[in-house]
């Protein structure tokens, strides 16, 4: 008999893993925009948006920009 006969060969073919530890599972990190904190906004760009606003600027530049979108989309 030859020592390769001798050898187990399950020992070498069947497949072994390493167990995982079961864990506490964490909860779910969601936190929502409005529970972030915010920065105070420096007073240059406070003032501009509140021109910006009072002169109606937005639709202005919607509506500049509008006639450029393909027929059926807003």
């Amino acid at each position: 008999m030859h020592w390769i006969d001798t050898i187990d060969l399950a020992y070498y073919t069947l497949r072994i893993s390493m167990g995982k530890r079961k864990r506490e599972r964490r909860p779910e990190m969601w936190v929502t925009t409005t529970d972030l904190p915010t920065t105070a906004s420096h007073p240059f760009y406070a003032r501009l948006n509140q021109l910006l606003a009072e002169h109606h600027f937005d639709d202005f530049v919607e509506g500049q920009c509008r006639s450029s979108d393909p027929i059926g989309v807003d």
